[in-house]
């Protein structure tokens, strides 16, 4: 995922940046009032320890790399949005190089979210032609969706993000990863609960591989397993 996953972690810190420092009004251009979608605040995080376990930093360091696909969308609901009935849009632009998010939002809510380059990168030479970078959709609360990240300039999926909220208040997060070939290579799965517990789930394609839970407190257990689903190995930290 090395090149479009770099390229959007800078570009969102760009943004986010550039938002801190000058956030206008939202403007309104024609069509209905339709409320502005609201961008998910899904926080990704592994046990809460100073443990050294190897397992343990494991899932603190995934949780770091899920999380950065978790709120993506965060930055471009902080720009100035212009609303055209039930689209809102957010433009970044540098030189001649242009982000554009596009929010369109369904009667319910919902909201259908597309990230689009365009012109050339600055300090590179790739250049795009409204090249679809990401897209997904989003609950009105902004509880649950999914994002799909695809490969550079291209359409094949690279990433698929996904979320959920339980009523309980639990999140469960996913990020699967694809070649070129749209093979499914591995996924990381998480649940986070309220209080600070948590589980993580690592798999080889569709096999279970490991499993990572921990407590409140910090204090967890792991196991591992072959690709038969035979328990390989298993201890704990506290």
């Amino acid at each position: 995922m090395k090149n479009t996953t770099i390229r959007l972690a800078l570009l969102f810190a760009l943004i986010l940046g550039f938002t801190v420092a000058g956030c206008k009004k939202d403007s309104t251009t024609t069509g209905p009032s339709t409320q502005k979608p609201t961008a998910p605040v899904i926080t990704v995080t592994g046990p809460k320890t100073q443990s050294s376990d190897t397992h343990a930093l494991q899932a603190q360091s995934y949780a770091g790399m899920v999380n950065g696909f978790a709120g993506f969308a965060q930055p471009y609901a902080q720009m100035p949005g212009t609303q055209n009935g039930n689209v809102w849009t957010y433009t970044y632009t540098v030189g001649t190089f242009t982000v554009t998010m596009t929010a369109t939002v369904a009667t319910n809510g919902d909201a259908a979210w597309k990230l689009v380059y365009n012109g050339t990168e600055p300090g590179d030479t790739t250049v795009f032609h409204n090249w679809v970078a990401m897209e997904g959709t989003t609950t009105a609360d902004g509880k649950s969706g999914n994002w799909k990240i695809y490969y550079l300039n291209s359409t094949v999926l690279e990433a698929l993000f996904t979320f959920s909220t339980n009523a309980a208040g639990a999140v469960t997060s996913e990020l699967a990863v694809y070649d070129e070939h749209s093979v499914l290579q591995a996924k990381y799965k998480f649940i986070n609960n309220k209080d600070g517990s948590g589980e993580l789930d690592l798999y080889t394609g569709t096999t279970l591989i490991q499993k990572i839970t921990w407590t409140s407190t910090g204090s967890g257990s792991w196991w591992t397993y072959d690709n038969n689903g035979n328990q390989t190995g298993h201890d704990v930290w506290t």
